[in-house]
């Protein structure tokens, strides 16, 4: 008997890792592809966006080398990705911008944010309403600014890295969307 329990625990340590987690019923990859397929980004963590007890979201942070450090990830000059994947049957886009707006106000100066203004009023303008199963995705590259995709449909792009570090603080800045995803984000229990 002893051999037998020996031999599973060797036959299961041989057995390839998982190359993706589930979460929510979402299905999330452990790597993604940008910059037209130069950059691999590995996940960092993902967790869910709940407010009163509903599940809006699943987001997922991609990142070139995985932290747990949120001051650093959002001040890193690399690539970085957050897809959401939505859970709820519809958030309408005015909800999506009011949201936007209170995570930017929450975490930056006011100075940061007269600064960032015509940027945001842009980057707001890139969300329609979204429904359950649509992904939006957020992606970071020097060359590119941050490009929005809905569905794999470019909406748009805000260039500089102060506006991907001060969107990283909407999950992980001081007073983050929603501390369980925070956690999850950053790859912790």
């Amino acid at each position: 008997m002893p051999r037998r329990i020996a031999l599973l625990i060797i036959s299961l340590l041989w057995l390839p890792p998982a190359t993706a987690a589930t979460l929510a019923g979402v299905n999330i990859a452990d790597s993604v592809t940008v910059a037209d397929g130069q950059i691999m980004l590995r996940l960092n963590g993902a967790g869910i966006r709940s407010k009163f007890f509903i599940k809006l979201y699943v987001g997922a942070l991609y990142l070139p080398q995985a932290s747990h450090d949120a001051q650093q990830i959002a001040g890193a000059h690399a690539p970085v990705a957050v897809y959401m994947h939505v859970l709820h049957g519809e958030i309408p886009r005015a909800k999506l911008q009011t949201a936007w707006r209170d995570g930017f106000a929450a975490n930056q100066t006011t100075a940061l944010l007269a600064e960032l203004q015509p940027r945001l009023e842009r980057f707001y303008e890139f969300f329609p309403d979204v429904h359950r199963g649509d992904v939006v995705s957020l992606i970071y590259t020097p060359a590119t600014g941050t490009r929005v995709t809905v569905n794999e449909q470019t909406q748009g792009a805000i260039e500089g890295e102060d506006f991907i570090q001060a969107l990283l603080q909407v999950w992980l800045g001081k007073h983050p969307a929603d501390e369980d995803l925070k956690r999850g984000m950053l790859g912790l229990p």
